[in-house]
């Protein structure tokens, strides 16, 4: 089903961009937003089983303030929330990747996740990244992530082709088309790819696997998505969703801050991510 999940959105991004690439990235920042956000919708339920003794109310308070904060890092000072953020977010795959990888392997993709789709999309990702970077400093930052991509595409087909060859194959297929999302769709439409069919999907299988009353999460999903939305509005105060790169500026900000808290309830949760099919 990943595999499938993981073709599908390829596919579809790919024509999408072939007719016009900001069709596809306005379609795969939709598709992040809309159908990415929720894989935070059992946070809850993780968290009453990570510290029964808190109520429900206090967890939720200090969730909301926690990810509060963290967008207000974003707004106040851009760069500094930037790279928390992408550390935070670093970290988090990584740690979905692990039970399913060797370590080297867990870490590759976790960075190749976003750090390809930049470095193979300079002048895309340079625009979305410039409310937080001004061009001035992403372009010191370029030359190293115009070497950094191609080394480090090289490495996770290296470590394939070593996991091919030793026998392991269940994740071969699947992480093949999130490197060829990667490496030949824009950065939202690649980004995507693997977000969603890949780590959004493996963490809301788990969710449902875990949790007896998992039919009651899925409603948490749906308020958590329309929330999720909603919370966007104020933002547009400040940025025009007309233009894209504003939009993404936004979106980044809301994901930033719903990130840190949700980290926190899953850290170390090694059971929250299941073997791929």
């Amino acid at each position: 089903m990943g595999n499938l999940l993981c073709g599908f959105l390829l596919a579809g991004l790919g024509l999408a961009a072939a007719y016009r690439m900001i069709v596809a990235e306005y379609l795969a920042l939709g598709l992040i937003l809309v159908a990415g956000i929720p894989h935070g919708a059992f946070d809850l339920h993780w968290a009453r089983r990570k510290w029964p003794a808190a109520s429900s109310v206090s967890v939720a308070a200090i969730y909301l303030a926690i990810g509060g904060g963290m967008s207000l890092l974003c707004l106040w000072l851009p760069a500094a929330g930037l790279l928390a953020f992408l550390v935070l977010s670093a970290v988090h795959f990584v740690e979905g990747e692990l039970p399913r990888s060797r370590f080297v392997t867990a870490v590759s993709f976790g960075l190749a996740s976003f750090v390809l789709p930049i470095s193979f999309h300079l002048e895309s990702a340079g625009g979305y990244l410039s409310y937080f970077l001004p061009a001035a400093q992403f372009q010191t930052l370029a030359p190293w992530l115009r070497s950094a991509g191609p080394l480090l595409f090289l490495l996770c087909l290296t470590l394939l082709s070593m996991d091919a060859l030793e026998g392991r194959r269940t994740e071969l297929t699947q992480r093949l088309l999130c490197l060829g999302g990667w490496l030949f769709l824009p950065p939202l439409a690649g980004f995507a790819v693997w977000f969603i069919g890949r780590h959004s999907r493996q963490h809301l299988l788990a969710c449902r696997t875990h949790f007896a009353d998992a039919r009651s999460g899925l409603g948490d999903l749906v308020v958590i998505s329309l929330l999720a939305l909603l919370l966007l509005v104020p933002l547009f105060l400040r940025f025009d969703p007309r233009d894209l790169n504003q939009l993404f500026a936004a979106s980044i900000i809301l994901v930033a801050g719903l990130t840190l808290p949700h980290m926190i309830v899953t850290h170390k949760h090694e059971s929250l991510f299941v073997r791929s099919v």
